[in-house]
């Protein structure tokens, strides 16, 4: 199975922290906004653990808060001053569990 490195989720999760946060701003929502646009979904709470980097949303997480701020989820996970690098999204089933794999260049080993 894909590994990442450390170093990339981390990258990872600050993208998508800076990309919510920025996308939020730029609609002048307030995190009570997104939380309500979710119809309880996802908390205030939990979107502002993802903003400040304590957590990382699931796939279906990103989806309910793209829909919240009418955008793609995928515009929560590329990077506009990068615009040349894709990011490949895949997702594995493994003992009943799905689990996400996520990268940019990002070194899956």
């Amino acid at each position: 199975m894909p590994r990442t490195s450390p170093h990339a989720e981390r990258s990872l999760v600050r993208l998508i922290a800076r990309r919510l946060k920025a996308l939020r701003f730029e609609r002048e929502m307030s995190l009570d906004d997104v939380a309500g646009r979710t119809r309880g979904k996802i908390a205030r709470s939990t979107i502002g653990n993802y903003e400040s980097y304590a957590a990382f949303p699931s796939i279906p997480t990103l989806f309910a808060i793209g829909k919240a701020l009418r955008v793609h989820a995928a515009e929560l996970i590329l990077d506009p001053q990068r615009p040349r690098e894709a990011a490949a999204i895949a997702v594995l089933r493994a003992d009943d569990e799905t689990v996400a794999v996520v990268a940019a260049k990002l070194g899956i080993k």
